[in-house]
């Protein structure tokens, strides 16, 4: 089935779903680490206690669950704009992120790359609404680097 003309259609996603999914990860993640660290703060030599680490393990499966939806969510975005001019795929826009200190890099090239794509797909096919701001994917990547500063 195709969209625009010789374009594949893309199935949309589920805002919902996702926003549910990444909101959500992160406030059980919030709510376990919380927990977590309130156990051991009322009793910090619990050291034959396996008990405080059940919420630590939620809050890992929460924090994965965010950030596997958000890869998929990303995968879906530069899938959507292969036409044959797309920077590139999106295993490559996805993986890459994997790579330990070139993924710093990396997402400067994936996110605001993805907001060019976007514009230049819409402009390619005439497609009218607002552009996608290629500031607010460079800020996102800003505050994931500002992030890494204890």
């Amino acid at each position: 089935m195709y969209g625009l003309v010789g374009m594949p259609r893309v199935n949309p996603a589920s805002k919902g779903l996702y926003l549910g999914l990444i909101i959500g990860g992160l406030g059980g993640t919030l709510v376990f680490g919380g927990i977590f660290f309130a156990m051991f703060a009322v009793d910090p030599e619990q050291e034959d206690s396996m008990l405080p680490f059940i919420p630590l393990m939620g809050a890992v499966v929460c924090a994965l669950v965010s950030g596997i939806t958000w890869l998929v969510l990303v995968w879906k975005g530069w899938a959507a704009i292969q036409d044959g001019y797309a920077e590139m795929p999106p295993a490559s826009a996805v993986l890459l992120l994997f790579i330990p200190c070139f993924n710093l890099y990396w997402a400067f090239r994936c996110y605001p790359g993805l907001a060019r794509g976007v514009n230049s797909l819409a402009y390619r096919y005439q497609v009218r609404g607002a552009e996608m701001s290629e500031g607010l994917f460079t800020t996102y990547a800003i505050m994931g680097l500002v992030g890494l500063i204890p």
